[in-house]
């Protein structure tokens, strides 16, 4: 009975002998974790793709004009062919006198002493006050048939989409990314330098497509304030234009005027008041076509501006899509190669 005893406490003593010698392995291998080459891992990551900002196009605005009336042009040839005039004329010129027996002696002694220097002036005032504010406003009650022989300014589409302006889009792109690092061992330490190493070429590449946005935004802008100035002074030069076409005119009427014989005095103050109010409507015209041409080319800018911006916005969210396809293959490899330094129980 006592051999067996002694025999059964010796295999107890060899068990744990063996057990303690695997434990004692056990721990050498724990402390020889396996080396990865994190540097490997990150090299199938997606390239970047370029992006190329989608252009607007900038359309010109239909500015419109002023037009002479070709009632009072046709007036004006048929008084310098000479002989009887037209039955139609003298329609004309019969409802221009009718007409002129409505407005006051003031303004038909001013017309009767019209001459180039008072139709420059007139044509060169900014807002007509005086006898001229009084003509103008009495042909706005005119009957059609003299209205017909006034100037007419020409208001194309643009006119009545010139306030309806683009809501400009802001897009906020994210600036940086936030990492939660639950341990610092040497091995998540080489797998974060990994990842950090391989991010650098895209964020690199993103600050550079950021950059390229920008610079092309910068020039875009300018681009459209020197159409802006170039509208402007297209404006001036037609506003100029259209002056000298109504001096023209008025002087031919004038010059008309000037020949009659005395025992024609009526026609030439008929005539005469028509030069007169025929300057005075395109004084007025051409200021409204002017000061609304310039709101068209302002609003235009605006609208131009206004679609740059949007598609600088757009191209710099392509910029951050592509890079997050990147950065989400670049978070899963590391998030991959920290679960392996979590398995082999994060060794140094």
């Amino acid at each position: 009975m006592k051999t067996n005893s002694f025999f059964k406490k010796g295999l107890k003593m060899v068990f744990f002998i063996a057990l303690s010698i695997a434990v004692t392995n056990c721990s050498k291998d724990d402390d020889t974790p396996q080396e990865f080459d994190f540097e490997e891992e990150f090299k199938d990551l997606p390239e970047m793709e370029e992006v190329e900002v989608e252009e607007p196009t900038a359309e010109e605005p239909d500015l419109g004009g002023v037009e002479e009336s070709e009632a009072t042009k046709n007036v004006v040839a048929d008084l310098q062919d000479g002989g009887d005039t037209s039955a139609e004329t003298q329609q004309k010129i019969q409802a221009v006198n009718d007409f002129s027996a409505t407005l006051s002696a003031d303004v038909k002694q001013e017309a009767a002493s019209m001459d180039a220097a008072k139709v420059s002036e007139i044509l060169n005032s900014e807002n007509l006050s005086g006898n001229a504010a009084e003509a103008e406003q009495a042909l706005k009650n005119a009957p059609d048939e003299v209205k017909a022989m006034m100037p007419k300014i020409n208001f194309s589409a643009d006119f009545n989409t010139s306030q309806v302006l683009l809501n400009k889009a802001i897009a906020e792109a994210a600036k940086g990314v936030e990492q939660t690092k639950q341990q610092t061992s040497t091995c998540q330490q080489k797998a974060e330098k990994a990842y950090n190493d391989a991010m650098a070429a895209p964020i690199q590449k993103k600050a550079d497509e950021e950059a390229k946005v920008a610079a092309w935004e910068t020039n875009a802008i300018a681009n459209a304030e020197i159409r802006e100035q170039n509208r402007v002074a297209n404006l001036l030069d037609g506003k100029g234009t259209y002056k000298e076409a109504v001096k023209q005119t008025v002087a031919d009427l004038i010059a008309f005027a000037d020949s009659l014989p005395d025992d024609q005095a009526d026609l030439e103050a008929t005539i005469r008041n028509l030069a007169y109010l025929y300057t005075v409507d395109a004084t007025s015209k051409i200021n409204e076509w002017f000061t609304k041409a310039n709101v068209v080319v302002k609003d235009r800018k605006t609208l131009e501006i206004t679609a740059i911006g949007n598609a600088a916005a757009e191209a710099y969210a392509k910029i951050e899509a592509n890079f997050n396809v990147v950065l989400a293959a670049a978070q899963k490899t590391l998030n991959d190669s920290l679960a392996k330094c979590h398995n082999q129980g994060s060794g140094s």
